[in-house]
């Protein structure tokens, strides 16, 4: 089985390749949740979809995934920031213990460059473009973090999310709803699955797709003030009948009520706003009055012992 990771950040800002392969233990677990009619309202729909998430996510016990592919980070604007090269790496699991290493292109310290700092004990260096190794273990008790750009390993007695956040370690069952906020943030799966249930409350969420398969979950974010220029939507498709695994997961804005009517020609009034005009007819003048995307993630399946496992993950980001 193989798992490709795609990233593209903006009009070719941003790509990465990463290949991915598995092997799950299935574990007994809940069955499918029950009970939610298709005529539910949005808010149960939207907790039926995660309930049935969760009670797959628990089936994965134990396993060993291995993966490899390549990194293309490509900044026109500023070529110094980018990076070329090989991913590899692995994640195994055995009920909540977990090791993680991933090997990157990546800015490493240039060592002939380091030198003592203007505090007392601290040191400087320049970074230049190289490859990295990060490791991270969690034996339900400690976790223990190194990095070959430093080759300390820092073992912690508490169950550390400094640690994670710094390995870049996700879920892996839950790949698919993580947005590079919520990797920085360490959010867990059952985080993103609670984040959800609250997203189906809100005025604007809207359930499709409930004769078939696969659901289309949606809610709106919108502007936070009536300045705002943009309004953001956010959709999940999930495949209720092949183990309710996420297949898509995407951000994508479109304009503010305040946007249209700038767009428009609307009167300004201000600088700001005659700033935000120029910006909105900048970015939609070869597209019009339509949705752009942020980043989306999108994420194939299969069966394995029982265990629906991710086969191939493509998340790309535009900014």
């Amino acid at each position: 089985m193989n798992l490709k990771i795609l990233s593209l950040r903006h009009f070719q800002v941003f790509k990465a390749a990463l290949v991915l392969s598995a092997m799950a233990v299935a574990a007994e677990g809940p069955q499918a949740p029950s009970g939610a009619g298709k005529d539910a309202s949005v808010a149960r729909a939207f907790e039926f979809v995660v309930t049935g998430m969760r009670q797959e996510h628990a089936k994965l016990a134990s396993g060993l995934c291995r993966f490899s592919g390549r990194l293309v980070q490509d900044f026109p604007e500023t070529p110094e920031r980018n990076l070329d090269g090989p991913i590899a790496g692995l994640l195994a699991l055995d009920h909540g213990k977990l090791r993680f290493d991933i090997t990157r292109p990546d800015f490493i310290v240039d060592r002939r460059s380091v030198r003592a700092g203007a505090k007392t004990g601290a040191v400087v260096g320049q970074t230049i473009p190289g490859v990295s190794t990060r490791r991270f273990a969690d034996d339900l008790v400690r976790t223990t973090f190194w990095h070959s750009d430093n080759d300390v390993a820092t073992i912690m007695q508490t169950r550390d999310v400094a640690s994670r956040r710094n390995a870049e370690y996700v879920d892996i069952w839950g790949i698919t709803l993580y947005s590079q906020l919520a990797i920085e943030r360490q959010y867990t799966f059952e985080d993103l699955c609670e984040q959800i249930v609250e997203f189906g409350k809100r005025e604007g969420a809207a359930v499709a797709g409930l004769d078939s398969p696969v659901w289309t979950l949606s809610w709106l974010a919108p502007a936070a003030s009536k300045d705002e220029v943009w309004q953001t939507t956010w959709i999940l498709r999930v495949d209720t009948q092949r183990g309710f695994t996420p297949r898509l997961y995407r951000c994508q804005s479109t304009l503010s009520p305040k946007g249209r009517k700038l767009l428009a020609g609307g009167t300004v009034r201000s600088a700001a706003e005659g700033q935000a005009a120029e910006k909105v007819k900048e970015l939609l003048e070869a597209g019009g009055d339509r949705p752009f995307l942020e980043w989306e993630n999108e994420t194939d399946w299969a069966q394995v012992d029982g265990v629906w496992v991710p086969t191939r993950h493509a998340s790309r980001v535009f900014r």
